[in-house]
């Protein structure tokens, strides 16, 4: 499907007092009290380490990527460009980055004002942000978080700014095959750096290469945003058939999981409601254990995509609805969990997926409809 993205809308924040990306992250290294995921991951590293040591020698695949040229307005015209990557291997506001089943489109740069006394930069220091829109084009599942990113200004590594919780500027997207979404990162650069250019976002395009994209601060400040920006998204390539409806029961090797109920969300605290133009949505399930081992499902196994993009996970004060689960199922043991996203009003498919398996990039869809 073709879609044309809209810059001024705001990416769903998350809420303050509710956990963060980076929270969440900590709390999924916990998950259960216990040391199996941990051990799980270490020995999946193990082995990856060993795979690539027999695969090590051969190139990264080349990036490719798209060009284009400043405007006058501060607005960069990306139509009409094609496929080669940059000549200076350097990515500008309205280039995009191909590499092996991963786009991601320079959206905007600029100086970032949002913050407030608590959470200003340092003393001699501004904060300036950059967006993206990123694709999964490949078969595989891809995360892009602000963990892939640093900062240099002549060659010197510059921090990245947080913030508060409720900023805006948290960046973590977890795609499956054909998904999308946007993202932001900030850095605090020092206050008499004008030229903004000498700022360079490295991105890490894969955890195993040493290959770094290249992308570069723009102009003295003044917002820089893509202009005729359209992309092209292949979508999810699941049949509404073979997505799970409320009543339905996804039968695993070992876990079953039941949608039973899904709708609006509007009990929220007036202190936490959605960004303007969003709602919250909720869904609810039951879990089973039908196999001898133990199970663990948490509510960072699930993403929602809102046509196709993704949305952030919305976290109920007091976690009076079981948002934030947690289940550690024995043999024969059940349990239930809640999830809740952030979505836009208009959303005309909302998908929420459940991933069954560390090991495998497949995943669970179940269709969200009030």
């Amino acid at each position: 499907m073709s879609e044309n993205i809209n810059l001024q809308e705001n990416q769903p924040p998350y809420q303050q007092g509710m956990p963060s990306v980076r929270n969440q992250q900590k709390i999924r290294k916990k998950k259960g009290g216990c040391l199996k995921p941990v051990l799980i991951v270490i020995g999946a590293i193990i082995v990856l380490s060993v795979i690539a040591g027999v695969a090590g020698g051969s190139d990264p695949d080349k990036s490719e990527g798209t060009t284009a040229s400043v405007t006058e307005g501060k607005k960069i015209d990306s139509t009409n460009k094609d496929d080669s990557a940059p000549s200076d291997g350097l990515y500008h506001v309205g280039d995009t980055y191909k590499g092996d089943g991963l786009s991601i489109t320079y959206l905007e740069f600029g100086e970032y004002t949002g913050y407030d006394e608590w959470s200003k930069p340092a003393d001699g220091m501004k904060v300036v942000y950059a967006k993206f829109y990123v694709e999964n084009t490949g078969d595989r599942d891809v995360t892009v978080s602000y963990f892939d990113f640093n900062g240099y200004c002549d060659n010197k590594e510059v921090p990245q700014y947080y913030g508060i919780d409720n900023s805006g500027l948290d960046f973590s997207l977890s795609l499956s095959s054909g998904r999308n979404g946007t993202g932001t990162i900030a850095f605090e650069i020092p206050q008499n750096l004008t030229d903004l250019s000498k700022l360079e976002m490295e991105f890490t395009s894969d955890y195993w290469s040493d290959e770094k994209i290249k992308f570069m601060g723009e102009g003295d400040g003044t917002a820089v945003v893509a202009d005729n920006i359209t992309t092209e998204s292949t979508g999810s390539g699941i049949a509404d058939e073979e997505k799970y409806n409320v009543g339905d029961t996804y039968k695993g090797d070992s876990l079953n999981v039941t949608f039973t109920e899904c709708g609006e969300y509007t009990d929220y605290n007036e202190y936490i409601p959605p960004a303007d133009g969003n709602k919250i949505i909720y869904a609810k399930f039951e879990f089973e254990n039908t196999g001898k081992s133990d199970e663990y499902v948490m509510y960072t196994d699930f993403n929602a995509f809102a046509d196709n993009k993704n949305v952030n996970q919305y976290y109920a004060s007091g976690d009076t609805e079981n948002t934030a689960f947690s289940c550690d199922l024995s043999a024969g043991r059940s349990g239930s969990g809640t999830v809740m996203f952030e979505v836009p009003e208009n959303s005309e498919n909302i998908d929420i997926e459940f991933s069954p398996s560390f090991w495998s990039s497949k995943h669970v869809v179940f269709k969200y409809k009030e």
